[in-house]
């Protein structure tokens, strides 16, 4: 029997459907299928279970299909822009996707993803800076009592946009007791930060796991 390679990195936090399987003449497989975002208390419906953090549009939430050169596509020619521009840095997009729960040693698999992503054949996708953090937190941080009536407005407003494009609305905290801060990384993955209010922006601890939202430039 001969073992063939999938070349297109798995999503941590995913399930990977495969849709069609085909063999050609020199052994190889030729396999097509899509990523569905479905960890955390996350469905497929637009939204979040039995939590009120970034509220639910009832839009479905699209797939990431893997291309067969290994781009992770997200079928969307809508764009969201998370920062408006100022005199010292551009406006910046914010991915429609994000990837769950990657070990802090892991940080090289999500600049492979932000490498790899195309958002309706957009590339040039990245991992915030620690600086754009700071403007981010300051516009969209949230309460630390987990419910929805204390979500930052611009917050909601951005989640609402998102999931309107079938993508799923950012965290301020987890879904447990206390509610946690919600982390993703920042400064190609050595840092992270959260919308949470009164939360820091901390160094990465190997042995945690942290959550993967993109940004890009909006006009490179």
């Amino acid at each position: 029997m001969q073992i063939r390679t999938y070349l297109a990195p798995f999503l941590l936090g995913t399930l990977l459907a495969v849709t069609a399987c085909e063999k050609i003449d020199d052994g190889d497989l030729n396999a097509s299928g899509s990523q569905t975002a479905a960890s955390d208390g996350q469905t497929s419906s637009g939204g979040d279970a039995g939590n009120d953090n970034g509220g639910s549009s009832g839009i479905a939430v699209k797939t990431l299909e893997v291309q067969s050169d290994g781009t992770l596509l997200f079928p969307s020619e809508n764009h969201v822009r998370l920062l408006d521009a100022t005199d010292e840095a551009p406006a910046i997009y914010v991915s429609l996707y994000e990837w769950h729960d990657i070990l802090g040693s892991e940080v090289e698999t999500a600049g492979e993803y932000a490498e790899k992503y195309s958002e309706g054949g957009l590339r040039g996708w990245r991992i915030p800076t620690k600086e754009e953090c700071k403007a981010i937190k300051a516009r969209y941080y949230s309460s630390n009592d987990g419910t929805k009536d204390n979500l930052n407005e611009a917050l909601t407003s951005l989640n609402s946009e998102i999931e309107s494009y079938g993508g799923v609305g950012l965290r301020a905290w987890q879904i447990k007791d206390n509610h946690p801060a919600y982390r993703y990384f920042c400064e190609e993955g050595t840092y992270s930060f959260s919308l949470k209010q009164g939360s820091n922006t901390t160094k990465v601890g190997a042995k945690q796991k942290y959550n993967l939202r993109l940004v890009r430039d909006e006009n490179q």
